[in-house]
């Protein structure tokens, strides 16, 4: 985890919108993970989208919430 705080109770981190602001490309895409399966998706070209990972039975589904800024995290 790059930074965040954890939930109270809970010990999952939590991620606030500075972090959000704050998450630059890279060479490769990556994840920043928050609490209860929800994630930041950082691509290449800057998008960032707001993704949740569940399963159903024995199979990984990601659900695509939306892009950021576009959704806030309210």
């Amino acid at each position: 985890m790059r930074g965040g705080i954890l939930a109270e109770g809970w010990g999952y981190p939590i991620l606030t919108d500075a972090i959000y602001r704050a998450a630059k490309s890279a060479d490769m895409p990556y994840k920043l993970s928050d609490a209860f399966s929800l994630y930041l998706y950082v691509a290449i070209s800057s998008d960032r989208s707001r993704r949740w990972k569940y399963r159903i039975g024995d199979r990984e589904k990601v659900l695509t919430i939306g892009f950021y800024p576009d959704v806030s995290l309210s």
